[in-house]
């Protein structure tokens, strides 16, 4: 299965993910550090309702990622299938915020937070699909995409190292306690670093390293024509 790549109206809808979607993870991420962790509350609720719109943005950002990746071939094959990946990701990451969300508006303190946390694992399927592997695949797609964007010219190397670097960071710091979780946020920052850089390589100018080598040789050719 492949996706439609043509730039317009589509890419109006999905660049914006490339620069917004982690500055507002960061936003929510900044409110939750700063009391939503405590329990159920406006922190909570703000965080996860900021975080909703991060990732259906970062959703968009895929595509986005998509359409600077290969064109045909094994590599589009493999760029249909990232992001097929990095949708299903978005839309489990966006289905745990949602319980999340949910469950802070219904419970008075940690203690009933915990409770319907209990129900809410009960349902076969919900915690492996919502809070485990679907998310996963989010971030496993985009590195993909990532690296296919730097095979054909639309994303540095120094943008691949940071979406690598950021995506380890939040998973060692997501479990660190207290001020160490700030090792978490800076993984979010490597990743808005990123794909911001990407964002600024548009998708219908960039030079495909295949179009470069080809340019080369015809300069090349015509060089040696002349002598």
């Amino acid at each position: 299965m492949t996706f439609d790549r043509s730039p317009a109206p589509a890419s109006r809808l999905t660049e914006p993910g490339l620069r917004l979607a982690l500055p507002l993870w960061l936003a929510g991420w900044t409110v939750m550090r700063l009391g939503g962790h405590r329990g159920p509350g406006l922190g909570w609720t703000v965080a996860h309702g900021v975080w909703i719109v991060a990732i259906l943005l970062l959703g968009g950002g895929c595509v986005a990622l998509y359409r600077r990746g290969p064109r045909e071939g094994g590599g589009r094959a493999l760029a249909s299938a990232a992001l097929g990946m990095s949708l299903v990701g978005a839309a489990a990451l966006v289905g745990q915020l949602g319980c999340d969300l949910v469950v802070g508006l219904r419970s008075a303190d940690r203690t009933a937070m915990s409770d319907a946390y209990d129900r809410v694992f009960a349902v076969p399927g919900v915690q492996l699909a919502l809070f485990q592997v679907g998310p996963a695949l989010l971030f496993a797609g985009l590195l993909v995409l990532v690296v296919l964007a730097f095979r054909t010219g639309r994303a540095s190397s120094q943008a691949v190292a940071l979406v690598v670097v950021g995506i380890i960071a939040q998973v060692a710091g997501k479990p660190l306690p207290g001020w160490w979780r700030v090792v978490e946020g800076l993984g979010g920052a490597c990743l808005w670093w990123s794909l911001a850089s990407i964002a600024r390589i548009s998708p219908t100018t960039a030079i495909t390293a295949a179009d470069a080598a080809g340019q080369r040789g015809t300069a090349s050719t015509a060089r040696a024509t002349g002598a």
